[in-house]
This record gives structure tokens, C-alpha cells and sequence, in this order.
């Protein structure tokens, strides 16, 4: 319910007193809620096991999500705020001026990045922080722009700004994202440094809520929904930071399974400086919508997430080298 939501297996006959384990895999755009029967919930687990007493009749609940979000659930703070994530790493056509989300997790850019400009017909996906495409005060703050000075980036033209401060033009989030609604301001964001902090370090305590893999042969990171229960799939130094990508080797039939039970893949993209790339495939750096302290070093940096074979971190970095973009949107 609703029959496009999704699909179920493990229905059928039983010898009474076996157990019977049924699954819910929702559809893309849909997202398991809980199973019912009569009309009363009897799991919030899409991996549903029980014993056979009788004949039951039972209902998957599908929601659907909105435009461009998977289906897992993810705390941010302390309060039990949860955001959806976004499909893919965020995209930018200079010459149809077209935002988008990647068609896959798995999908990044890389080595084409160095064909940045205002004319570009392919796709970049590594950003100067703050480059959303408006005005907003800063010198850089077109997609495509490649300057060496921080300052340059700096949101609202102040050193002091986070980019959902002032209009929250700055952060990327507002754009008209072509696979994500396509409208502006529609409750896309860029994640802060405290809720990318909290995602890996705090929440969900006693279970697991990353892990580095390969996935199908791309390196990055696996993160786990709130929900998540560890029989589902066995992943090797979960909340390691330390872990290397080849901890889990992941193919892409049992990428598939993980993704459908709700797990965002970070992929190891790499960055830029100017037109040089670096590391894709090895190193991932994704933007916080969070500046570093002003009064250290004059505003220059800005915090990232950063990973790579042996390290997983918050990072402080310069504005104006290029990282990769994950959005999110809230949970209503």
C-alpha cells in the first residue's frame, strides 16, 4: 500500500510454529513506514520475522518521498531533527545553467572537473564554497569559478557568515534543482558542521552509523539510516575512522539491497584547486554550510567532511578549493 511503493517477499505457506521472515523493499521515490494488520501496526522493521501461528494477513506501507530524496532517515541533533539525503552528489551545466543530483550514489565527476567556465556543456560537481550562482556579496560565487584568494569566497562578502546566514542565497540548497523538484528555495540545505559532527560521532550510540567500502569499485563511505539493524548486512570496523575502504568490498547487487533499506554512499571524489584535480577515487571532501572561526584565521576556511583510506574527520579547509556537495531536506 500503495501498490507502486514498493514490493514484498516471504509471503506464502508455513508449517505451523516455523518462522517466517518477511521483507519490504520500496521503489525508488518511496520510502517503508510499517506493517499492518486489520489496519493496526505490528513493526516498524521493513525486515519483518515472526512465528507462524495461524493464517495472517499483512500490509507494507509505502510513503512517498519527495522529488530527489532516498529513503533513509537520518538524526542531525540532539532534539531528533531528521533530514533526508539527497540521490547523488549535487551537478552544475554552465551552459544550460541546470542544477542536478547525480543519477546514482556511485556517480561522480572527477578528472572533467578541470574543464571549468562559464560555457562548460559537461558536468562539474566539485565547488568553491559559497557558489551557488546568486550574488550574495562574494567575489567567487558563480559554480564555475576558480580563484586562489579565500577572501574571494567569502559568504555575503563577509568573513564572519555562515551560508545559511543573511538571504541563505549562498548555500547551494536554494537553487531549482532539476531532479529535486526543480523549484527554488524548497527545503534543500547543506548540512553544518555540528550536524555532520553529530551524524558520525553521536547519534544512534549503540548501533552502527557508517562504515568505509568499495562499492561496485568506487571507494567512499556508507552511512547507516537510524533504523538500521546490523543483521541486515554485515559490514567489517563500522564507526572506524581509521578503517580502509577495502574493509567492505561491496558489490553492486548487495549495493542495490542496502540502498532500498535506506544507506546514503559518499563517494571519494576528490578535489580541486583551480583547474587541478586531485585524488578522485582516493580522497572525499564535502562542504559544510559552517565557516571556521574568523578569528584564527581571518575567515579563510570553512568546515568539511574529510575521509580517505586511513582517516575520517571534520576538517577545516580553504573556501576556495574545490569539494564535493551532498544536500538534504527535512523530514516533516
Amino acid at each position: 500500500n500503495p501498490e507502486a511503493g514498493g514490493t514484498v517477499s516471504g509471503a506464502g505457506d508455513y508449517t505451523e510454529g516455523a518462522s517466517c521472515t518477511l521483507t519490504a523493499m520500496p521503489n525508488k521515490g518511496y520510502a517503508f513506514v510499517n506493517w499492518t494488520e486489520g489496519g493496526n501496526q505490528v513493526s516498524t522493521d521493513p525486515v519483518y520475522t515472526f512465528r507462524v501461528m495461524g493464517d495472517r494477513t499483512l500490509v507494507a506501507n509505502f510513503e512517498a518521498l519527495p522529488a530527489g530524496a532516498l529513503n533513509g532517515k537520518f538524526s542531525i541533533n540532539a532534539e531528533g531533527a531528521e533530514v533526508y539525503f539527497s540521490q547523488g552528489n549535487l551537478q552544475y551545466q554552465a551552459s544550460t545553467n541546470t542544477w542536478r543530483f547525480a543519477e546514482n550514489q556511485l556517480d561522480y565527476v572527477g578528472w572533467n572537473n578541470r574543464n571549468i567556465s562559464s560555457s562548460y556543456n559537461g558536468w562539474i560537481d566539485l565547488f568553491g564554497w559559497g557558489t551557488s550562482g546568486y550574488d550574495h556579496g562574494a567575489v567567487c560565487y558563480q559554480p564555475w569559478s576558480a580563484s586562489n584568494t579565500y577572501s574571494d569566497y567569502y559568504a555575503y562578502g563577509n568573513a564572519n557568515y555562515n551560508l545559511y546566514d543573511q538571504t541563505g542565497k549562498a548555500d547551494w540548497g536554494y537553487n531549482a534543482i532539476s531532479n529535486g523538484g526543480n523549484q527554488l528555495n524548497s527545503g534543500w540545505r547543506t548540512l553544518t558542521y555540528e550536524e555532520w559532527d553529530y551524524l558520525f560521532n553521536t547519534r544512534n550510540p549503540n548501533g552502527i552509523r557508517y562504515a568505509k567500502a568499495n562499492v561496485n569499485g568506487v571507494n567512499g563511505v556508507i552511512l547507516l539510516p537510524d533504523d538500521w539493524n546490523e543483521d541486515y548486512y554485515p559490514l567489517i570496523d563500522p564507526n572506524t575512522s581509521s578503517a580502509n575502504f577495502n574493509s567492505n568490498s561491496i558489490t553492486e547487487t548487495d549495493w542495490t539491497f542496502l540502498e532500498q533499506l535506506g544507506a546514503v554512499f559518499l563517494p571519494a571524489a576528490g578535489y580541486r584547486s583551480v583547474t587541478l584535480i586531485w585524488y578522485p577515487g582516493s580522497y572525499g571532501h564535502y562542504w559544510s554550510a559552517s565557516y571556521w572561526s574568523a578569528s584564527i584565521l581571518g575567515g579563510s576556511s570553512a568546515w568539511s567532511l574529510y575521509f580517505n583510506k586511513s582517516n575520517l574527520s571534520n576538517a577545516n579547509v580553504e573556501k576556495n578549493i574545490g569539494y564535493s556537495v551532498r544536500l538534504v531536506r527535512p523530514v516533516e
